[in-house]
């Protein structure tokens, strides 16, 4: 059985259905995109703040490790000065 010829109206309707369909499709994909776009951005902001807790915390160990090494150095000395 052969489907029957579409009128010019059967055309034109099917033509505008489709344009509003891809018109919806590119307004969906445009949010979501802006949607990960401000995930990502927040993202970043966070993993920037950690990046500044640890250097700051990294700088706080440093400076604890020199004063122990130095204590350490220190007693070392003594010690070298009392087992001679």
């Amino acid at each position: 059985m052969r489907k029957r010829a579409k009128t010019q109206e059967e055309k034109e309707l099917r033509a505008q259905e489709r344009i509003m369909r891809n018109r919806l499709a590119a307004q969906t994909s445009r949010q979501r995109k802006r949607e990960y776009v401000t995930t990502m951005e927040q993202e970043n902001t966070k993993l920037k703040t950690r990046l500044s807790s640890l250097a700051r915390e990294n700088k706080t160990l440093k400076a604890d490790m020199q004063v122990l090494n130095n204590r350490l150095e220190s007693m070392e000395q003594m010690f070298r000065f009392l087992t001679a």
